[in-house]
C-alpha cells in the first residue's frame, strides 16, 4: 500500500510539468443526441461495455457457478 501511494508523487511531479490551456470557447448551439451520431465514441463504448461484463462473469459469476457445481456432486456422493 505505501508503494502504491509511492506512485503519485512522481505522477503528480510529470502532471505538474504539463501546460495550462485554457477551455475552448463554445462556438454554435449545442445539440442533443450528438454522441450518438460519433461513430468512434459509440465503438468504444460498446467496446468497454463488454469487457465489463466479461470482469463481471469472471470475478463473479464463474466462481459461484464453480462453488454450486461442486457442492452438488459432493453432496450427491455423500448422501447416496
Amino acid at each position: 500500500m505505501v508503494g502504491n501511494a509511492a506512485t503519485y508523487l512522481p505522477s503528480a511531479a510529470l502532471l505538474m510539468r504539463l501546460p495550462a490551456f485554457p477551455p475552448r470557447p463554445v462556438t454554435g448551439p449545442r445539440r442533443p443526441g450528438r454522441p450518438l451520431r460519433d461513430l468512434p465514441f459509440l465503438a468504444v463504448s460498446g467496446a468497454s461495455a463488454v469487457l465489463s461484463l466479461h470482469w463481471v462473469v469472471l470475478t463473479l459469476v464463474l466462481p459461484l457457478w464453480v462453488v454450486g457445481a461442486h457442492r452438488r456432486s459432493r453432496c450427491r456422493r455423500c448422501c447416496w
